[in-house]
């Protein structure tokens, strides 16, 4: 369900079909899903190849989990620009400015779910996304919410991309621009939003740009929202100014200043960080006392400390106020 398009693709019965193309679209019409995808210009893209440019949502979006039923909802997405991508696409010079309330398991400012070799560029998130479920998720699944991405996997790229919005999961992974990054790449992106994960079951993991990183690259990123992780579950909760949970991946040419407010595990620039991933030349500013990553291990129900950062996160004095600086600044760090 969307407000211009709510399926792009094609029948199995039919030809392949050459690139489908939705430019210049405006929705300022609120929109009501009830255990669907949705989305504010198109509902889910499941073309070989969709193309979404220079469009503008302003309209709210709430999707219903119909959880009477007995039904899960993992496979659903909400957006404000699109609920699903599932199919190769495009989404270029997009903005939301509406709010996203989502009772399925994954929503982001632009798009709930990508699944596939996706580009999602110079796109802005201005609303609040709020992911609010009744289902008793396990840890590995969770409820996933972001600023620009709920949930990205394959060869999705997200570059150029911010958000200012306030984004709040009630349960589990939540980041300024990407919930749970499961590969691809997050480069050249910035979060300015308030960005909270209140977990009533499970860890509470909250990043500043990534929820959860269990592969792919973030590089060239920068935070100043503030983050906060709810500790209402007798699991570990964990906060990382940049990444909340680093399950594998790399890290690298990162800044954050967003405060922290206190949880079981803070980190300057990670949460929990497991022995492969790797961080490197990464800078916090702050003036409490906290690591740059609050712990280091396989183990998730025990903090491990991480005594030598050397190389991969370091506290500075520079106070960097804006995103451009931060792109100049880190030139030096190269």
């Amino acid at each position: 369900m969307a407000g211009i398009v709510g399926f792009m693709g094609q029948l199995a019965d039919e030809e392949t079909m050459e690139e489908i193309i939705i430019r210049r679209c405006i929705n300022r019409g609120d929109i009501t899903a009830v255990y669907q995808q949705a989305g504010g210009i198109v509902g889910a893209c499941f073309s070989p190849t969709c193309r979404i440019e220079k469009c503008t949502n302003e309209g709210n979006i709430l999707v219903l989990d119909h959880k009477d039923e007995g039904l899960t909802s993992s496979g659903l997405g909400a957006g404000g620009i699109i609920g699903r991508i599932a199919g190769p696409a495009i989404v270029k010079d997009c903005v939301n400015t509406g709010e996203v309330i989502a009772g399925t398991q994954k929503a982001g400012g632009i798009v709930g779910t990508s699944e596939d070799d996706d580009t999602i560029e110079d796109c802005r998130n201005e609303g609040t996304v709020i992911v609010k479920s009744n289902h008793n998720f396990n840890t590995e699944t969770g409820i996933i919410c972001g600023g620009v991405a709920g949930y990205i996997t394959g060869n999705t790229a997200i570059t150029n991309c911010n958000n200012i919005g306030n984004i709040t999961a009630e349960r589990q992974q939540v980041g300024g621009i990407v919930g749970t990054q499961a590969g691809g790449t997050v480069h050249n992106c910035y979060n300015e939003g308030r960005i909270v994960s209140n977990s009533v079951d499970g860890h509470g993991i909250t990043g500043g740009i990534v929820g959860v990183q269990n592969s792919g690259n973030i590089e060239k990123v920068y935070n100043t929202g503030e983050i906060v992780t709810g500790n209402f579950a007798d699991e570990i909760d964990y906060s990382g100014g940049i990444v909340g949970w680093q399950y594998d991946g790399s890290l690298t040419l990162a800044y954050n200043r967003g405060d922290l407010s206190d949880t079981d595990a803070i980190g300057g620039i990670v949460g929990l960080k497991r022995p492969t991933a790797t961080v490197e030349k990464t800078f916090y500013y702050t003036e409490k006392e906290i690591k740059g990553i609050a712990s280091e291990s396989d183990n998730t129900d025990s903090l491990f400390p991480v005594e030598d950062t050397e190389g991969k996160v370091e506290k500075v004095a520079e106070k960097i106020e804006t995103f451009e600086k931060f792109l100049q600044w880190i030139e030096s760090k190269v």
